[in-house]
């Protein structure tokens, strides 16, 4: 059993005359109690009265002026001191001293020399004493009476009959007396069914003394609690502190006066009284807490929570936890713990958060932390307390954690609704059971007009357009009732007045019962919904064909590989180009090819499988994904499958069309996991069938073609770098007059200038130019170069002429002629000076076209030549309609001619070709004497090559044309 805890020392006031008794009665006490002194009466009182109160005073008798009976009585007479107990410490040892001031209210008495271990004892007595007392809750039964009303039964055991008649006479008119002659017979009557309130006990005993027969009463259950008072006619130390060993609570001196008897009798029957009264208490209130506790502890297990106690040092001292099985530690495994060790890392943070704001406000609540757990993690709310320290107890922490997972769950749902609510594109209005509005969203007041506050509590009828007859709202009302919906256009009206027709879905929201809680309505302006759907045609569809545009393939192409992914599946991209599409816009106009496009779309839809997409993605380019396929191989079927079908001619008013397509196909996971990849190798696919001889063809993505695009943009930036920092340079070869051997002209040949390559033949990067579109500003520098040049050589030669190589790529671009004329007008070189050369491929891919731009520039008077003639398939009835001044013999037909029959046969179609046409035949590549004297044979006009000059740079020509402009000169 605790000690109820007091809150301090109790306060002692010592009255003594004599400063060796003071400072002697001051050492005894003073490691117990807070000791204060008076060396007189009048001092005494004044002390007595002073707050805090003493709680006790030991006052000597003898003393100057004031002895210690009046300071007594006067303490007695004071209302604020009567209680006060008063042992007097005196050298006065006679019995009527001592009765004399217990009569006049002393508490105890106590002579000199003085027992320490005795003062102490009679000390604590009196303090309990008083301290018991004060309880208001306690109250004491008259001297000599017990709680049963019956009187108390004193037990005196001596072996001298008249000690013990003496003792009966003078107590059994206040006590009943039980009688013991010696120490055996005191111990049946302790062990009997009637114990005595107290004992009266002789120490000088034959068989057994005294100190004995305590010590075995001490030993029984029921003399335990017994207070045992030593009668003894030795008055020693020695022999008090054995008796208060073996358990005595007193010592009475024979002989003694009877009133110190009763007076001695009275507190110790009293303050046994007062033990039993608190024993029966605490038994009682145990009882209650065990209740209090077996229902809190019932209460506990119903809580779901983790509860946790933990020290100020942060150690787990004990632990609630209903159910282990969602805990990584089991429950054994937490007390002891630091907790910091037991809960997650993500806790920590909010734990010494809370910690800190317990400390300064006393509490913590609604902190949140999530704790990874093996079947997922779960979000805890963290509520911190910490109870009050007192003297017997360390202050503690209490933890409890809630699983507030759902609570999380579905507090995110509702701010999600919350959100989906309010960024809602629709209208929506919610009203209550009788059908008046309780919350609009922001796309309602937007819609309407109205704010929130402006329709709160207004009927929905605010919106009411007047279009709609009672039957409408008739039919209405009844849907919603039976069906609980209704769907339908409906006619509103906005706040400005405007009426507008809108879709509306109406729901009704029922409860278990059936009852009618809300109704809610979602509404979306028609008119708006129109121009968002005809603006979300135009993100991502083609507004020709309707097909879906690049944003949304991509799109298509990043779903079907999301879903090829887990399943293993396969999936396609193909790029298509239709072949010469261009030349139908050009002979039958643009709205001719729209509608070639248009059946373009419409084919390769019908063609592909239902779950593939199709795009265009420019001009003449459509694309396609074909998802969730389950082998390469049917891949094939599908691409032949549209090879045929957009083969097949179209019919267009009185117009067929007739179109090859070229197709590059990558595959997933094969030629890349990413749409990046996929489409970009499936370009780099359709650029390699570009390049095939084939009418109608596709390719599969290939590693090396990607070499060859990285090949490409690496020679692209070479060549961009080159025209950047003015590397290009132009070489000219000269053509000479067969019959006369004079220079008549030159052809421009351009050349790289590299520091560690040299010069870089055209063979090597005209191609590259050509693909990657740097032959539009590279092809425009040679024709400024080359007018800028031939102008500077008229002052040599007069009409001297420069021959340019037009690319078949240059012939596309609509600049061209603007290009042209740019050149002659920046070097002033007359017009006739300056001969364009065309390929004769370039000129049979795109018959119309070229013989218009041939024809323009015929017109403003420059010269025209048919560079390569012979190794294509022009056809004669083309040709003579061609403003063309010279055909140019391809070298590979003059370098064999002399071998070869074939050769030798086509040279002379040439120039014959040339003279019934009236065009100037000059022949290339020129090598040899033989080579000369053949050509000279066959009338041919010019020639070029290296029998007479490689081509040279500029500063070289122009010495030879003046050398062979003197020579001429002095023939």
């Amino acid at each position: 059993m605790h000690k109820e805890k007091t809150s301090a020392k109790a306060k002692i006031l010592i009255v003594d005359d004599v400063p060796e008794n003071l400072h002697a009665l001051m050492q005894i006490l003073n490691d117990q109690y807070v000791i204060i002194a008076a060396t007189d009466g009048e001092k005494a009182l004044d002390l007595a009265q002073r707050q805090p109160l003493p709680d006790l005073m030991l006052l000597d008798i003898k003393m100057p002026g004031m002895n210690g009976y009046e300071v007594l009585q006067r303490l007695k007479a004071n209302p604020l001191t009567a209680d006060m107990p008063v042992i007097f410490v005196s050298a006065l040892s006679e019995a009527e001293d001592e009765a004399k001031g217990l009569k006049m209210g002393a508490a105890d008495y106590i002579t000199k020399p003085i027992n320490p271990g005795l003062l102490k004892l009679r000390i604590q007595t009196q303090l309990e004493l008083q301290h018991f007392r004060r309880k208001p809750s306690h109250t004491f039964q008259p001297e000599g009476q017990n709680s049963s009303s019956k009187p108390a039964s004193i037990l005196v055991v001596d072996d001298m009959p008249e000690n013990v008649h003496g003792l009966v006479n003078a107590l059994s008119d206040q006590y009943r007396v039980l009688v013991a002659c010696e120490g055996e017979k005191a111990i049946e009557i302790v062990q009997s069914t009637s114990p005595p309130d107290l004992i009266l006990l002789d120490v000088l005993m034959p068989n057994m003394d005294g100190f004995e027969v305590c010590r075995r009463i001490k030993a029984t259950a029921a003399g335990n609690a017994i207070p045992v008072l030593f009668l003894s006619v030795v008055d020693n130390t020695i022999e008090k502190v054995r008796g208060f060993a073996v358990g005595g609570a007193d010592f009475i001196t024979k002989p003694f006066d009877i009133d110190e008897v009763r007076a001695r009798l009275r507190n110790h029957l009293e303050l046994s009284q007062l033990h039993r009264r608190l024993q029966q208490t605490v038994a009682q209130r145990t009882s209650e807490l065990q209740k209090i506790t077996s229902r809190l502890r019932a209460t506990l297990n119903a809580v779901p929570d983790l509860i946790i106690e933990v020290d100020t040092e942060g150690y787990c001292c004990d632990i609630h936890m209903r159910q282990e099985t969602t805990l990584p530690i089991a429950k054994r495994n937490w007390v002891g713990k630091l907790v910091y060790e037991l809960l997650p890392t993500e806790a920590h943070q909010t734990l010494l958060a809370a910690f800190a704001e317990v400390n300064a406000s006393g509490c913590s609540t609604g902190k949140q932390f999530e704790w990874p757990l093996s079947k997922g993690s779960q979000w805890f709310e963290l509520s911190v307390s910490k109870t009050p320290a007192d003297a017997l107890v360390e202050p503690r922490f209490l933890l409890l954690i809630r699983n507030v997972t759902d609570l999380v769950n579905t507090q995110r749902r509702l701010l999600l609704s919350n959100m989906v609510f309010e960024n809602a594109v629709e209208g929506i209005m919610v009203t209550d059971e009788s059908n008046r509005i309780i919350n609009v969203n922001r796309a309602f007041t937007e819609t309407f007009g109205y704010s929130q506050d402006e329709v709160e509590g207004q009927q929905p009828n605010l919106l009411k357009s007047g279009k709609h007859g009672h039957d409408f709202y008739q039919a209405m009302w009844r849907s919603l009732q039976q069906e609980n919906t209704w769907q339908g256009e409906i006619w509103n009206r906005r706040k400005n007045g405007e009426i507008f027709p809108e879709w509306a879905s109406l729901n009704v929201v029922r409860d278990a019962h059936g009852n009618v809680i809300n109704y809610f309505a979602v509404f979306s302006d028609m008119l708006q919904k129109q121009a968002v759907e005809e603006l979300s045609q135009l993100k991502f569809y083609d507004p020709l064909t309707g097909l879906a545009n690049l944003p949304l393939l991509s799109n298509r192409i990043d779903l079907a590989l999301i879903s090829a992914q887990p399943h293993q599946r396969v999936v396609a991209v193909i790029y298509l180009n239709l072949k010469h599409f261009r030349a139908i816009n050009d002979s039958f106009g643009f709205a001719v090819g729209d509608d070639v496009l248009i059946a373009t779309g419409q084919r390769l839809l019908e063609v592909l499988p239902k779950q593939a997409t199709a795009a265009r993605l420019g001009a003449d380019t459509f694309g396609a994904v074909l998802p969730d396929l389950n082998a390469v191989e049917k891949i094939n079927l599908i691409v032949e499958e549209i090879q045929h079908k957009l083969y097949q001619p179209i019919i267009l008013a009185d117009q067929s069309v007739q179109l090859s397509i070229r197709m590059g196909i990558s595959v997933y996971p094969g030629d890349g996991t990413s749409v990046t990849d996929l489409m970009e190798h499936a370009d780099i696919a359709l650029s390699d069938a570009k390049k095939a001889l084939e009418t109608n063809c596709y390719r599969f993505y290939r590693s090396e073609m990607n070499m060859h695009a990285r090949a490409m943009v690496k020679m692209s930036a070479a060549l961009r770098n080159a025209i950047d920092e003015n590397r290009l340079v132009l070489h000219y070869q000269p053509q000479v007059n067969i019959d006369s051997g004079q220079i008549i002209g030159a052809e421009a040949l351009i050349r790289i200038k590299d520091s560690k390559q040299g010069l870089i033949s055209p063979a090597d990067f005209i191609p590259i130019a050509e693909e990657t579109g740097l032959i539009i500003p590279m092809g425009e520098w040679v024709l400024k170069e080359a007018c800028r040049q031939a102008k500077q050589w008229q002052t040599i030669q007069n009409g001297f002429v420069v021959a340019v190589n037009l690319s078949p790529v240059q012939l596309h671009q609509p600049d061209l002629p603007h290009a042209v004329t740019r050149a002659l007008q920046q070097s002033q070189l007359a017009p006739e000076c300056l001969e364009l050369e065309f390929t004769e491929s370039a000129i049979m891919n795109n018959v119309e076209d070229i013989l218009r731009i041939m024809r323009g520039f015929k017109a403003t008077g420059l010269q025209l030549s048919i560079d390569d003639f012979g190794t294509g398939y022009s056809s004669l009835s083309y040709l003579k309609h061609f403003p063309v001044d010279k055909l140019k013999i391809d070298q590979s037909f003059v370098q064999n001619m002399l071998e070869g029959d074939n050769d030798a046969a086509i040279v002379r179609a040439i120039v014959s070709l040339g003279q019934a046409l009236s065009m100037t035949t000059i022949a290339e590549g020129v090598e040899t004497e033989e080579q000369l004297i053949y050509l000279r044979g066959l009338a041919c006009t010019e020639m070029q090559g290296y029998l007479f000059s490689r081509p040279l740079p500029a500063d070289e020509f122009t010495k030879l044309l003046s050398k062979t402009q003197s020579v001429s000169k002095q023939a």
